[in-house]
């Protein structure tokens, strides 16, 4: 039974259900609290659960047509643009001077 009030033990809850509505309750709550207790439980007592039913809205789902299926990308701009940028960085890399491959000379310079 699911509790709407889980600081008040389900003795409590039962004392205060059982009572009538005019006689005093032997517990520690105020008259409103004990008023929501009621109405919840007389209006939980008029709803009926059911069991589940498993219908055709809940079946598989259809396959999806082939246009929205993953497919693999055969050229893509963005990586085409990518591309292309690093084959200009690689070619300033290589036109730069670089002084590792000089050798001799004096320590002193």
């Amino acid at each position: 039974m699911v509790m709407p009030y889980k600081r008040y033990s389900t003795q409590a809850v039962e004392e205060i259900l059982s009572g009538t509505t005019s006689a005093p309750v032997p517990v520690a709550c105020e008259n409103s609290t004990i008023r929501r207790i009621r109405i919840w439980f007389f209006l939980l007592r008029s709803c009926t659960a059911k069991p589940l039913v498993i219908a055709s809205h809940s079946a598989q789902r259809p396959k999806l047509p082939e246009r929205f299926e993953k497919t693999e990308p055969v050229s893509s701009r963005l990586l085409d643009a990518a591309s292309k940028k690093n084959k200009e960085r690689k070619a300033i890399r290589h036109t730069a001077i670089s002084f590792t491959s000089i050798q001799g000379g004096s320590e002193d310079v």
